[in-house]
């Protein structure tokens, strides 16, 4: 289940229907150059002190994204102390790690993302393809 994102509210609520049981596999979060959620998934350090980058996509033109604040505090099984001070340390260093047993609840998440150049050949294909 791919879904392009910057600020993480569609498949943050993708993941809540999956927690439902909906039978959904893998979320795949598609980022463009920003990526900083692709990072985050591979790594589970959240840098928004990067370089911002203006695509031609600026919906996913975002380095602090809001939502991701609430998967933050359901991965941290609701403890909202250990959600405050990741989201201080965002706001005071532009950076948080978030913990081995926290990573282990985003194994349902996948990272992935394009360049403009890959998401124009990307829309190309599937027009001729489709038209």
């Amino acid at each position: 289940f791919v879904v392009p994102t910057g600020n993480f509210g569609n498949i943050l609520a993708a993941y809540y229907a999956k927690c439902m049981g909906l039978p959904i596999h893998k979320l795949i979060c598609a980022s463009n150059e920003n990526k900083v959620l692709y990072d985050f998934f591979q790594t589970g350090c959240y840098d928004k002190n990067r370089e911002f980058i203006l695509t031609s996509s600026p919906s996913m033109d975002i380095l602090i994204s809001s939502n991701l604040e609430r998967l933050i505090y359901q991965i941290a099984d609701c403890d909202s102390q250990i959600t405050k001070q990741l989201m201080e340390a965002l706001a005071t260093k532009g950076v948080y790690q978030i913990n081995d047993r926290m990573r282990e609840h985003l194994k349902d998440f996948v990272g992935g993302w394009a360049n403009a150049k890959e998401t124009g050949e990307a829309i190309q294909e599937v027009f001729q393809r489709n038209g």
